[in-house]
């Protein structure tokens, strides 16, 4: 495997990543913002 295969692969794996977490704390933290805003 070449030395831009494994950029290229690792900066998929981290732009999945961010994407991931990203919408998990977006998922996580709309409820909890709604809730506070109508309790």
């Amino acid at each position: 495997m070449t030395y831009f295969r494994k950029l290229a692969l690792a900066a998929v794996l981290a732009l999945t990543a961010v994407t991931t977490v990203g919408a998990t704390t977006a998922l996580m933290s709309e409820p909890a913002y709604a809730g506070s805003r109508h309790p």
